[in-house]
Order: structure tokens, then sequence, then C-alpha cells
């Protein structure tokens, strides 16, 4: 049975996420500068500096944002070195989702695509899930969608209603809608449903022992 660690913090945001709610604030009205260092002040909770850079730099490839020339700025320990100073010239509700050179890019778009799919249909199998994210150039695969799907029933998401056979695939239909963000499979093989803050595993203690040798 899936293991449930609730976790006290809503609305998690990630680290792009931040970063331009920092921009958006430090940066208006439009055309106020600001540093990197400004923007990390902003940023709650946290978010290291090479992310902070990162996130800005593609940013401003994208459009958003504009490099003045190198300004003088004075450090913590009054020593002064060179820093890039931006201008926010190009506001959007979303941050965006850019990649280093500043195009668009369709990372994260498919998971969220089928939670989405999920609250239209009724009822569904992962063929259905796949077919309905799929929206160019959003491109969903069946064994990504059947994955998906598996995992948030696993979790309690969703109710089955017609268990998989050899000949047919399993029936579901939504059980849990907890908000707009996506459930997310991480790394240790646990769903982060960011609209909560609760992590659910999807091994057991003992599935995660026998891994141990």
């Amino acid at each position: 049975m899936p293991k449930r660690t609730d976790n006290a913090a809503l609305g998690l945001h990630t680290p792009r996420e931040r970063v331009w709610a920092a921009v958006l604030k430090v940066g208006a009205p439009r055309g106020r500068r600001f540093t990197a260092f400004d923007a990390q002040d902003a940023c709650s909770p946290m978010v290291l500096m090479p992310t902070v850079q990162h996130n800005l730099r593609c940013f401003a490839r994208a459009g958003y944002l504009e490099e003045v020339k190198p300004s003088a700025v004075q450090g913590q320990h009054g020593a002064r070195h060179s820093t890039v100073i931006y201008r926010l010239v190009r506001t959007a509700g979303e941050a965006p989702r850019v990649d280093a050179n500043g195009k668009p890019t369709n990372l994260g778009l498919g998971v969220l695509a089928m939670w989405r799919a999920m609250h239209v249909l009724k009822t569904f199998d992962f063929r259905d899930i796949a077919c309905a994210a799929t929206l160019p150039p959003v491109v969903v695969s069946e064994e990504t969608a059947r994955k998906y799907v598996d995992a948030l029933y696993r979790a309690g998401y969703l109710q089955q209603l017609r268990a998989p056979t050899r000949q047919a695939a399993g029936q579901y239909r939504l059980l849990r809608n907890t908000g707009p963000h996506a459930p997310a499979i991480t790394r240790r093989r646990c769903v982060l449903d960011r609209n909560t803050g609760a992590f659910i595993d999807l091994e057991s203690a003992q599935e995660v022992c026998d891994g141990l040798e």
C-alpha cells in the first residue's frame, strides 16, 4: 500500500517559478533595473545563485528581460565587482518555459496535459490519455501514459473500474482532483503533489529492501 507523508507546505513552486515571481516583484514597475542578487533576495524559499543566474539568462534570451551593460556593485564585504543589470521588458502570467537558448521547451507539459485529460475524460485507459494529451508540439507516448496512469492509481488518485488483462487495458476514472498542478513522479519512486505538499511512496518497505542487494 502507498505510504502517505503529508507536508504542511501548499502551492509548492519550482526554482524557475520562484525566480520568475522574484523578477516580477523586483522588476516592477516595468523597466526598473535589478541584479541577480536582487532577484535571489526576493525568492521564497531561497534559490541558489547559479540557478538564479541561469534562469535570468534564459528569460533574457527569450526576450522577457533586457541585459543592461555590466555595472560595478559593492558586495557584502566592501569588494566591488561587475554584475549584469536586468530590466523587465515583457511579462507573462506563468513562468516562461524556455531552454538555455531562450527557445520554448515542452519539458513538463506532457505530464500536465495527461493530468488535464484526466479531468476532462469521465473514464479512460492509458491509450485514451496518450491520445488526449498529445497536441503538437506536445507528444505523449502510450508507454509514458501507461506508467503515469499506473502510478496515480497506486497513489490513490484513480479508481479502477476494470482491471487490466492481456486482452484489454485497465479502465479508470479520476478519484482525487487536488488542484491544477499535475502530480509528479520523482526519481525516488514517489508521487509529489504540489497542490497539497504530499509525498506518496509507490514502493512498499519490502520492495525497497529487495532492491538493497
